[in-house]
């Protein structure tokens, strides 16, 4: 099970805002900074499952996004998005795998702290595709140089 989370505001339902929502992050507000190890954003990314879906309240707008029961059985500190909060009438839930969802409580995922996950896979690409295109360069010109000697002894 996930922390249990104290809110401030709630709302059940959308929320619009004209502008932008801003959330604070200031490093004098911050203490235990570490880097997200790689190996985390490619765990989220390659065994967590976009799914589509609607919400059971009635809502007829698709939603994209995931199930945050499958989120935190990935662990391997991907259980640090999901929060666990109350939720009265929600009934027990034993998965197929024996996971249980329990009663009065419904599961959280702060999708935006999947942004950070993507962003350093992202990055992770970037800096392993400048690799391989200067691999690539330099396999190139040792090509064009044997080409070179084939073609003077031609």
């Amino acid at each position: 099970d996930g922390p249990v989370a104290n809110y401030s505001l709630r709302a059940d339902g959308r929320i619009m805002a004209v502008g932008e929502i801003q959330l604070t992050s200031d490093r004098r507000l911050k203490k235990n900074i570490t880097n997200i190890d790689i190996s985390m954003a490619k765990l989220f990314i390659l065994n967590s499952q976009p799914v589509r879906f609607n919400w059971k309240s009635g809502d007829k707008i698709p939603e994209l996004g995931w199930i945050a029961q499958d989120v935190l059985k990935l662990g391997n500190g991907l259980e640090e998005l999901v929060t666990v909060v109350p939720q009265p009438g929600l009934e027990e839930i034993v998965d197929d795998d024996g996971f249980i969802n329990p009663a009065n409580a419904k599961f959280t995922l702060a999708t935006g702290k999947v942004t950070p996950l993507l962003t350093l896979a992202a990055k992770d690409l970037y800096e392993q595709n400048s690799i391989k295109d200067k691999k690539i360069a330099s396999l190139e010109e040792r090509l064009a140089a044997l080409e070179a000697i084939i073609a003077k002894l031609a």
